[in-house]
């Protein structure tokens, strides 16, 4: 390796390396860079000839990688993406006239609110852009971002990770809500009539605690947690039809609440507010393309203050100032 030239490098090679050391998996990097997994594996050799070392071995948990890879995996990260940087065409870009694909990480939580709006203004500023939403992946997501898999994560706030930036959409809190006529719901709801119900708990992964459980445990109490599912879409139907309550974000279940006949309540105990803040990677900052769609969801977020927005047929039930189409 020390005799190699620069010149003789091939940098496709050096692209699926890069991606090779990220994912740590042949596969999962030959779907990443549209190739097969014959062809990853191909590179993969020529690679380790290249660098006169095994770089990904096998390890109990599947591929590690070995000292000579640790050693390149940020240097090469950090120098590629500066070389991009150097090479991307910086284009201005026109929605009217512009085809251009975003792919957006959200919940399907703030897809109620956001989504909506943000459909209207996009169809109605251009023809040709498509969004994508797609799940939020938490151990990948500041990768996907900064790679530029992802346009923009909508979620409350990721970890603090180099190079990412925020804007906050909008703040929400808490409120509980059951079926009408639920029997263990006489009038209010008081701390130990809730702690004495069944719960429903929305975790996207349907594992660990909610922000209700830390506040409990603070508390020295508990409640009891019968049922967790991924999505909030679910939760209408299944509160309906059960004696579970949901503790959830106020604007879903206001939106909801008229078409399942559900009650709201508010919660017996000081839960914090919480913020829905727009992420991205600083490297798309001055990016015309990006710097549209970052107004186009702060406007969006915005209409759905002014009216909290309709999902389907369901009409706003305030006076609403926007001229958006998804609140007439």
């Amino acid at each position: 390796m020390s005799d190699l030239k620069l010149e003789e490098i091939n940098l496709n090679l050096l692209v699926s390396l890069n991606v090779l050391l990220k994912e740590k998996n042949v596969t999962r990097a030959a779907r990443k860079l549209g190739v097969t997994q014959s062809a990853m594996s191909h590179s993969l050799r020529r690679l380790r000839d290249m660098f006169d070392d095994e770089l990904l071995v096998q390890g109990s948990g599947g591929m590690v990688l070995t000292p000579r890879a640790e050693r390149l995996s940020e240097p090469l990260h950090d120098e590629l993406l500066e070389l991009e940087r150097v090479v991307r065409d910086e284009a201005r870009f026109d929605p009217a006239t512009a085809q251009r694909t975003f792919r957006i990480a959200t919940s399907d939580f703030v897809g109620m609110v956001i989504i909506p709006p943000l459909l209207d203004i996009v169809t109605r500023e251009s023809e040709r852009v498509e969004l994508l939403f797609r799940p939020i992946e938490l151990e990948r997501v500041a990768w996907q971002l900064e790679t530029g898999e992802l346009a923009m994560n909508l979620g409350v706030g990721l970890e603090a990770s180099v190079g990412l930036r925020r804007r906050k959409l909008f703040e929400d809190d808490f409120v509980c809500v059951a079926r009408s006529g639920h029997p263990g719901i006489v009038e209010n709801l008081d701390l130990e009539t809730y702690l004495s119900l069944s719960h429903m708990l929305i975790s996207p992964t349907s594992e660990g605690e909610g922000v209700v459980d830390s506040v409990l445990a603070e508390m020295n109490r508990a409640r009891r947690v019968t049922l967790k599912v991924p999505f909030f879409a679910a939760a209408p139907m299944l509160i309906a039809r059960s004696d579970l309550i949901l503790t959830a974000p106020r604007r879903m279940v206001e939106q909801i609440a008229p078409r399942f006949e559900l009650e709201l309540y508010e919660p017996p105990l000081h839960l914090p507010r919480f913020a829905v803040v727009a992420t991205w990677h600083e490297r798309f900052d001055r990016d015309e393309a990006h710097r549209w769609l970052r107004e186009a969801v702060m406007r969006a977020a915005a209409m759905a203050d002014r009216c909290d927005g309709a999902i389907a047929s369901i009409p706003c039930v305030a006076p609403c100032s926007s001229d958006s189409a998804m609140c007439k």
